[in-house]
Parts: structure tokens; sequence; C-alpha cells
């Protein structure tokens, strides 16, 4: 059975932002980490990264705070030596020091779904009141926990992932790119609107990245995704 691991990186600088991620057969978190590394120069400094993994079956969360340690070289042993890495999936997000009010980069997480995503999205205001009418809470949620209900709230009416994911993104405006974790269906959603985003496959392993200045350490050829792609990456899927 092939191992697989998703793992994904963000970071944010005024107007700009980066997401790199990865399916693989192989614990990947250290070398997108270095990837995303590469990318500092152009995005600046960060103060701290979230990682949601898939681990038992639920998605678990850790926070890292750069004044706690030295980000250059992370140690994530306290959150992944306990853990069987086959078949782990992972996401995370760089939080700046001082994000644009007006481009977010964001996670938001439960034990069965993961969402980050990085952009400008203008119908926030409707989605909250959609969602509102339809029984839901959502009045004091952040933009990603908006997000992560509107696609739950298609989950609930017995949708698939991919199903769910892309009634969702559909009524969603703007320009943005997101990311979305699956825990049941061992699954990764990505998708793009307005937002460049590269493709890069070797072996076992699949890259997707907003910049290439990550994706050339990792793989060659690097392929431009088309407008407004929706990709769908499973664990159970032959690459």
């Amino acid at each position: 059975m092939i191992r697989s691991q998703f793992s994904i990186y963000l970071k944010e600088k005024i107007n700009m932002s980066g997401i790199i991620a990865a399916f693989s057969d192989k614990n990947v978190v250290p070398a997108l980490f270095d990837g995303l590394q590469r990318m500092q120069v152009e995005y600046g400094e960060h103060d701290g990264v979230t990682i949601a993994a898939l681990m038992a079956g639920r998605i678990q969360q850790r926070h890292f705070v750069k004044k706690e340690q030295d980000l250059s070289k992370p140690d994530f042993s306290s959150f992944l030596e306990k853990q069987t890495l086959t078949g782990c999936l992972s996401l995370a997000c760089f939080r700046q020091k001082q994000p644009d009010q007006e481009s977010h980069v964001h996670l938001a997480g439960t034990e069965q779904l993961a969402l980050v995503y990085h952009g400008v999205i203008d119908n926030l205001p409707e989605i909250r009141e959609q969602l509102f009418q339809l029984g839901y809470e959502p009045g004091s949620l952040c933009p990603s926990e908006l997000i992560l209900l509107f696609i739950r709230r298609y989950l609930d009416i017995a949708m698939s992932a991919r199903e769910a994911s892309l009634t969702a993104i559909k009524r969603l405006r703007g320009e943005f790119a997101i990311i979305v974790l699956f825990a049941k269906e061992k699954s990764l959603v990505v998708a793009q609107r307005g937002v460049p985003m590269m493709l890069g496959i070797k072996d076992n392993e699949i890259y997707i990245a907003s910049d290439t200045t990550a994706l050339n350490y990792f793989v060659q050829p690097i392929m431009l995704l088309e407008k407004d792609s929706l990709l769908i990456l499973s664990r159970l899927a032959k690459i």
C-alpha cells in the first residue's frame, strides 16, 4: 500500500502570500518547511506556524510560536514522534507579524475537516447570513472558520468531499486559493481563483505551490495550473 503525506505551508506579506502543498509517500514536513524558507526572501518574516495533521483517524492541531523556538530550525518531534507517519496528512499556516487586513491567510479545523486559504473573498457577509438562515451559528467565526462551516453545510446533506467543496467554492466570490483536508476521505482539495498556482510531479510525489521559488527545490518541470482549477488528491489515488 502506498504511504501518503499531505503537507501545506503558508506565509503572507502585505498584498502577497504563498502556499506550498505536497502529496507524497514519505514525511515531507521538514522538506516543505525548507522550501518555504526559500520563499522568505520574497514574503518576509513570520512569527508563528500552526500545523493540522490527520493522525489515528482524526485531525489534530499544534501551534508553534517564534518567540518560543527558532522557526528556522523547527522542532516537530513533540508533534510527530509519537505518530505513525504512514498515511499522515497535514497542513500548516504561517502567521505574520502585521497581516494585511484585506488579504487573509488562515487555518481552521475540526477533528474531521481542516481548511487554509489566502486571498480576498468578497461575499463572506452573504455566506454568513445564508448559514444563519439555515440554522447554523456563524456569528463570531473568522473567515476561515466561516468557509469551513460553509463546506460542512453541504457535507451535512450527504454530499461527498468533492461535491461539497465544489458547491461551496462555486458560491464564493473574489480572488483566493483554498486547501481543504478531509479526514474521512483521506483526501485533499485544492482550489484557486485569480491566484497563480503551480504543479510539479516527481516519482510518487505531487507538489503544488503559488510560487516557483519553493517548487524549484523539489521538482522540475513546473506547470502552471489552468485558471479556476480544482484538484482532488486522494490517498487511494494512483499517482
